[in-house]
């Protein structure tokens, strides 16, 4: 008769012909612990007894031992005693491992309908799109250095504008009206200023004809001179009205001008200090063998004293 089960020693648990450790308590099974299902002539089948339930902890006894099987189970319904069972061995209390709690789910965004609009991270999982917010971002930080570029670009550009302005342009200017100025000074020395002895008078209309007629290729136009107690004003227009204020006066034979200011848009390319140079060596022009005594401004007229 071919046994179909396995009948375990220790727990008593009943298991396939094919099984080689027992579902119950999981101890080794051999051939030796088959049981056969009842015969055809009515011999009888061991089934074991109730199993006996042992205690595993440190105190517990372990002197009783599982109930003796028979080994085999013969035609005529007469068994064969089993060897002795080995005693149980205590098992020893495990103690759970503790495992650190799983990574939390984090969802992955779907995928956009273009694939090709989205990167792939290094697990080959595609990365998340960002944000309105991030991509808004991203144009306001585009535009600020946009504006950055641009506000450099305009310093530069500006940092080169004043240096052609004062290597170039300001000594091109200055030396121009320089020149016109001191040419129409001159003429008015050298043909209204008397140089025999005696006290003269000089009105500010005879000044002003005296500087001889404008030119429209001049940087200087209307030029025009006042005289005020004390004060000599050179009036003109040169990209908008202007005035020259100076103080005339005699000192060791000859005329002087002193304390002179430049107002309008003159001032930019000729500062009060080259325009008295400009007008004292216009007026150094007058004879040196005329010895001006005394030089005074009135309102409307000069007063000057030949020796």
């Amino acid at each position: 008769m071919i046994p179909t089960e396995i009948t375990c020693p220790r727990c008593g648990w009943r298991n396939e012909a094919s099984a080689r450790m027992c579902g119950g308590c999981g101890m080794p099974l051999s051939l030796n612990d088959m049981t056969n299902p009842p015969s055809a002539d009515g011999a009888t089948v061991y089934v074991p007894d109730t199993p006996k339930l042992y205690s595993t902890g440190p105190d517990a006894s372990i002197n009783e031992t599982q109930p003796t099987p028979p080994t085999s189970l013969g035609m005529g319904g007469a068994y064969s005693p089993l060897s002795p069972a080995t005693p149980i061995t205590p098992m020893t209390p495990v103690t759970p491992r503790r495992t650190a709690p799983p990574p939390a789910y984090t969802p992955v965004p779907s995928s956009p309908t273009d694939p090709s609009l989205r990167a792939i991270t290094g697990d080959g999982v595609p990365a998340a799109l960002p944000s309105r917010r991030a991509r808004s971002g991203s144009a306001a930080g585009f535009w600020g250095r946009f504006l950055l570029i641009v506000v450099l670009v305009l310093i530069v550009l500006g940092g080169l504008g004043y240096g052609a302005w004062g290597l170039y342009v300001t000594p091109s200017l200055h030396t121009s009206v320089d020149t016109e100025l001191y040419g129409r000074l001159k003429t008015l020395v050298k043909t209204s200023f008397q140089t025999a002895s005696g006290t003269y008078t000089l009105t500010a209309s005879q000044a002003t004809d005296g500087l001889g007629p404008s030119d429209s290729s001049q940087w200087v136009q209307n030029l025009k001179i006042q005289f005020s107690p004390n004060v000599t004003y050179l009036e003109f227009n040169f990209f908008g009205d202007g005035n020259v204020s100076t103080e005339l006066f005699a000192e060791n034979g000859s005329f002087h001008a002193a304390g002179t200011i430049v107002n309008g848009s003159l001032s930019l390319f000729e500062s009060g200090r080259q325009m008295e140079a400009t007008i004292n060596r216009a007026l150094a022009t007058f004879p040196q063998s005329a010895y001006v005594v005394q030089m005074k401004t009135l309102s409307g007229e000069l007063t000057y004293t030949i020796r």
